[in-house]
């Protein structure tokens, strides 16, 4: 009986011993969850505007030409059709492989609501924006622009548009003056807006010069 017992006693430890030993994650095991897994921000889908805006209908009515003039509020309204739009004017003169060339450069960011899906893109985009000089009394060259980054969401459509610098003008300007920007878009049914804005100061960017790097010297290294 007392070896009987002692038979039961060592089974009954080696069945406990087995069973902690399942419980512990093998090495492998434990180095895989103590890996950080990398956090993926995937965008929420875009929502688009799918009825059909009042607008729409009545711009088959609008004539082949539209002339609307934005104030300091930088809005304007038209057949339920709102329309902000603003933009900034720089000269530059920073040197470079056509360092003779003082390129007048703009952005404007427009944004147009209600636009439904099919539209997006296809409609209201910049083509070009024309500077008048009041210093001069003259209209500089039209600046052909191009669409650069676009931003959609449930029929509010924000694109920001720069000009095209394959064709530069260097205008002889006066650091911080004014110009007067009319703004030139397409519309739909072959429909064209131009719209006037308040007066615009052009900035000059130049180029920042380093300090200059002292010449070798006796006074250099240790004394």
């Amino acid at each position: 009986m007392r070896q009987l017992g002692l038979l039961i006693t060592l089974t009954l430890a080696s069945a406990a011993i087995g069973c902690g030993g399942a419980d512990k994650p093998s090495p492998a095991t434990g180095k895989r969850e103590l890996e950080v897994k990398p956090t993926v921000h995937v965008p929420p889908p875009v929502q688009h505007y799918e009825g059909t805006p009042y607008w729409l209908i009545q711009s088959r009515r609008w004539p082949a030409l539209l002339e609307w003039s934005i104030g300091p509020e930088g809005e304007y309204s038209h057949d339920s059709l709102t329309l902000r739009l603003g933009g900034t004017v720089v000269q530059s003169f920073v040197s470079g492989p056509k360092s003779k060339e003082h390129p007048i450069m703009c952005w404007f960011e427009l944004t147009v609501r209600p636009i439904p899906r099919p539209l997006v893109g296809y409609s209201f985009n910049i083509d070009s924006v024309i500077f008048f000089d009041p210093l001069k009394k003259k209209y500089l060259p039209a600046l052909p622009m191009l669409s650069s980054e676009r931003h959609t969401d449930r029929g509010v459509v924000r694109t920001r548009f720069s000009n095209n610098l394959a064709l530069l003008h260097s205008p002889n300007l006066v650091e911080g003056q004014p110009l007067e920007p009319a703004v030139y878009i397409t519309s739909v049914e072959k429909k064209s807006i131009k719209v006037s804005l308040p007066s615009m100061n052009v900035s000059f960017i130049k180029e920042i010069k380093p300090e200059g790097t002292p010449t070798d010297s006796l006074k250099w290294g240790p004394t």
